[in-house]
């Protein structure tokens, strides 16, 4: 309020009603149809309840930027995606929303609903993670000054790739918070260390008028990466819990065919997420007296790990991308002229 200076306002400033139309409509269509492919495990990429969602909101998006190079005052102004940095800066904000805040939904499930903890202690542990951006956040500044946006970037996105692979290595049943801890450690130092300089890139290669687009661009690519995040790891979780179960169960040779195939069932419908849960229920109850009923349990488990390797596997993979795009794409202000 008393330091920071109002930036001056265009009076005749208007809404893009039509941008505003076909953005939001695109976006929605592709979330949509992401959001059905996880729900329908059976549905296959071709299929016509996925095909056709990204069908139109690729219709939408080429109405989205046919109208933005026609109207007088555009929602977006199309020519800043001409600019080499903040195209990285964006690329860098989708992997992180998709790897790293995407794989929160399911390290929050192995925690809760396979190895027992509570929410509050799943929320103080996951502390550990963003806790860093407290002590770190104000140095990634100073860092970034001294080695410029695209090195810091590049470095913090390794940093949280070699910590999601640390965890790949060392996470087996039984689940224990051992296992989790040195990798979230990583993937604390890491997101603290990443923003700063993503939003100093983004911020820093555009016209000083568009430095409020800009910043909106940045937070709907970090959004959307984390709706896709959460789609694409969720199916691979699935694939991998599933994969685990079909052949291990199948493989018991105490247990008649029968059962198995019950048993097949109730773990396909119950999904990934149910964890122990099923084995607390009032409907395992008959169960329990059965030899098999703890082998049976560790195979759940298991099945959920094969998920979390997978999991982890493209976690990986997406900060990598993050990484190399950084250090190929984003420019540091030293050596940029006329902001490309």
């Amino acid at each position: 309020m008393f330091v920071i200076k109002e930036s001056e306002k265009n009076k005749n400033g208007r809404i893009d009603i039509w941008g505003l139309i076909f953005s939001t409509a695109m976006i929605f269509t592709m979330i949509l149809a992401l959001i059905q492919k996880a729900m329908n495990g059976d549905y296959a990429w071709t299929d016509w309840h996925i095909l056709g969602l990204l069908g139109l909101s690729l219709i939408l998006l080429i109405a989205f930027i046919v109208t933005e190079r026609k109207v007088a005052q555009p929602m977006i102004e199309l020519s800043i995606f001409r600019n080499w940095s903040f195209n990285g800066a964006n690329i860098a904000a989708f992997v992180l929303g998709a790897g790293l805040y995407g794989g929160f939904t399911y390290l929050t499930i192995l925690m809760q609903n396979y190895m027992g903890y509570s929410a509050f202690d799943t929320g103080v542990k996951m502390l550990l993670i963003s806790g860093f951006t407290i002590v770190l956040g104000p140095i990634a500044g100073i860092i970034s000054g001294k080695i410029g946006n695209s090195w810091l970037i590049s470095g913090a996105l390794l940093i949280g790739a070699i910590g999601i692979f640390v965890m790949r290595y060392m996470i087996k049943v039984p689940f224990e918070w051992s296992y989790l801890m040195p990798g979230f450690i990583l993937l604390g130092i890491s997101n603290a260390l990443v923003n700063p300089p993503i939003t100093n890139a983004a911020m820093g290669s555009v016209d000083k008028k568009y430095v409020g687009m800009a910043s909106g661009i940045l937070n709907v690519f970090r959004q959307v990466g984390i709706s896709f995040g959460v789609v694409m790891l969720g199916i691979k979780l699935t694939e991998g819990y599933n994969d685990s179960l079909n052949t291990n169960i199948m493989n018991l040779t105490n247990i008649p065919t029968e059962f198995k195939n019950q048993m097949l069932d109730v773990f396909h419908k119950a999904g990934a997420f149910a964890g122990s849960q099923i084995f607390d229920s009032k409907q395992a109850e008959t169960f329990k007296a059965m030899p098999a009923f703890d082998e049976m349990k560790t195979l759940v488990f298991n099945a959920f790990n094969s998920g979390m390797q997978n999991v982890t596997l493209l976690i990986g993979i997406f900060l990598l991308i993050g990484t190399f795009a950084s250090a190929i794409l984003i420019k540091n202000k030293k050596n940029t002229q006329n902001g490309n």
